[in-house]
């Protein structure tokens, strides 16, 4: 059951980063200075706020996926945080990098993954099925399942 509750409030927590990177003001600064910050300065976007307020963000995002792992697995450590974000990085880039919902499909694909290499291969083998479907994935499409295109040119 805690699982479940972990699945719907990431997805709840995920689908309102989406709405405010969207539709509100602040979403657009970060939208534009991810694009180039001296425009984004040009324009008027106040870009240290913006910034400020991107790490807020982004402090309670791991603060409320700290506590979701600490539910789950009912134990706390200093360190149990590394070997999730390695895995969190790997499904940013399996997904696509900027794409909030390739992130999100990048993760589950990894789990599956990570669940029938626990089912066939036995646990040792999992992060060599991990890594090996990112390199795979990074080595046919590197822009990531759902990224852009990687061909535009910066002026």
């Amino acid at each position: 059951m805690p699982q479940v509750i972990g699945l719907v409030a990431a997805v709840a927590a995920v689908w309102a980063l989406a709405l405010v990177l969207k539709r509100t003001r602040i979403g657009r600064g970060v939208r534009t200075i991810a694009e180039d910050v001296e425009t984004a300065a040009m324009l008027g976007i106040p870009v240290r706020s913006v910034v400020h307020v991107v790490f807020v963000i982004g402090g309670a995002f791991a603060a409320f996926a700290g506590a979701m792992f600490a539910l789950n697995y009912q134990q706390v450590s200093p360190f149990m945080g590394e070997e999730v974000a390695l895995k969190g990085i790997s499904a940013m880039v399996i997904g696509g990098m900027g794409n909030i919902w390739g992130a999100i499909a990048g993760g589950l694909l990894i789990g599956v993954v990570e669940t029938a290499a626990i089912h066939w291969f036995g646990a040792r083998a999992v992060d060599i099925w991990v890594y090996g479907l990112l390199l795979a994935i990074l080595f046919v499409r590197p822009t990531g399942l759902f990224g852009g295109n990687a061909s535009r040119a910066r002026v």
